[in-house]
């Protein structure tokens, strides 16, 4: 079967071999019934046990069977494919529930089918984000910085950061509200910059541990409590309310954010400050003067 990756549309090899497999399963069928009921009927004019007819027929369903239910399958995923797409409308994100409202589909079907559809590679770098509620296409389960530094601490810090930006990306993909959605992008970007210092600088892990273990899981718990309550049905003023306190808390995490992304690059100046009066003191003036310009 051809790569669905390398298809513009992988629906289509499916509904290829769909077609081929369905037919294939009916004419098997076809094929050792007619020899079933000729073995039957030969056995009965001799008046023998009729064990190969019996054979036959079991050994042809077994096989129609097999074949139907492949053909079924394929047609069926083919069919969930086109209709995710044209739900999708070409957006790099759609959370489950407005997927539920446009193709008419249970949860429960809805992921099912989205799971069916990514372990065919139908979908070859998508997420599907079961507890966030959203649907990525383009965004793989890869993690965003490898935890490759060698130091223990570094790389265990780095896992737990790809798991909270993983989290964090689904929220700024499900949620509508565009304020707290441009936040969470500031939110991501800066977070990404300051697990690319730590696994540039491994010996800084110590420095990041505050951000990791508070101000990070703070951010992402807020902002699944937000995506819980933009998705009740009826909006009371409580709700309204606790969502606007959420958004007005917003910048106070961005600040939070920047600043220990600002510490690090300080520490980072202070250490090559040092290295620099260091080699100064190892020569003369006039040396380092050269070796400026």
């Amino acid at each position: 079967m051809p790569n669905p990756k390398n298809s513009p549309n992988p629906a289509d090899n499916a509904t290829i071999y769909g077609i081929s497999q369905v037919v294939a399963g009916g004419a098997i069928l076809l094929f050792f019934g007619a020899g079933a009921l000729l073995s039957r009927f030969l056995s009965w004019i001799t008046d023998s046990p009729g064990t190969l007819s019996l054979i036959l027929f079991l050994f042809g369903a077994a096989a129609s069977v097999y074949f139907l239910r492949k053909g079924t399958g394929n047609l069926s995923a083919a069919n969930g494919y086109r209709k995710v797409k044209q739900a999708m409308g070409g957006s790099k994100y759609i959370s489950l529930p407005a997927m539920e409202q446009k193709l008419g589909w249970s949860r429960r079907k809805l992921i099912k089918s989205l799971q069916d559809q990514i372990a065919r590679r139908y979908w070859p770098e998508a997420c599907l984000d079961v507890e966030n509620s959203a649907f990525m296409p383009g965004l793989s389960n890869s993690p965003y910085l490898p935890a490759d530094t060698g130091n223990a601490q570094a790389d265990g810090m780095l896992i737990g950061a790809n798991r909270q930006i993983h989290e964090l990306t689904a929220l700024c993909f499900s949620i509508q509200d565009m304020q707290v959605k441009n936040q969470i992008e500031q939110l991501l970007v800066i977070t990404k910059q300051i697990y690319g210092f730590i696994r540039s600088n491994p010996d800084k892990t110590q420095r990041a541990n505050r951000f990791s273990d508070y101000h990070l899981p703070t951010a992402v718990h807020l902002m699944k409590e937000f995506q819980g309550l933009e998705n009740q049905a009826v909006q009371s003023s409580s709700i309204q309310a606790s969502m606007q306190k959420i958004r007005e808390s917003m910048p106070a995490f961005e600040s939070a954010f920047r600043q220990q992304l600002d510490g690090l690059y300080q520490d980072k100046a202070l250490d090559i400050s040092v290295e620099i009066k260091v080699l100064h003191g190892t020569i003369d003036d006039n040396t380092f003067s050269t070796l400026q310009t």
